[in-house]
């Protein structure tokens, strides 16, 4: 499946180094900077690296995201079991979202609802990749 960009719409993945490079320049010639790390180039170096990767990393968390939501790419729950008495099989056909603290998440396909149910409550998990 070859998806091809509109003729003057850019790639989600420009924005993060067009936007590093002024934050860049400006920011290595910072006294702090200057101060820190006298050698120029060096200096620009990680002044770029710095301002690159965080940049890059919400760049590309925000493009999974969209991924997920508009179900181009996801896991889905194909077997779920808890450890006590409740029923998760619920679950099963459901978006896997991922886990935070001792939270797991989970979303319908239609992303009218999003679930979170305890890690201590499920016994195993199994997903499967869609797409």
């Amino acid at each position: 499946m070859n998806q091809r960009r509109q003729r003057g719409q850019l790639s989600p993945d420009y924005p993060p180094f067009l936007l590093s490079i002024p934050i860049s320049i400006f920011l290595s010639h910072q006294t702090i900077f200057i101060k820190k790390i006298s050698h120029p180039d060096l200096r620009i170096f990680i002044v770029t690296f710095l301002t690159l990767l965080p940049l890059v990393s919400f760049g590309l968390a925000k493009q999974e995201s969209l991924a997920i939501s508009e179900n181009k790419k996801y896991k889905s729950v194909i077997r779920i079991e808890a450890n006590s008495k409740s029923n998760l099989d619920y679950l099963i056909g459901y978006k896997y979202l991922g886990s935070g603290g001792n939270k797991v998440f989970f979303s319908k396909l239609d992303n009218s609802e999003i679930v979170y149910v305890n890690d201590n409550i499920i016994k195993f998990l199994v997903i499967s990749k869609n797409k």
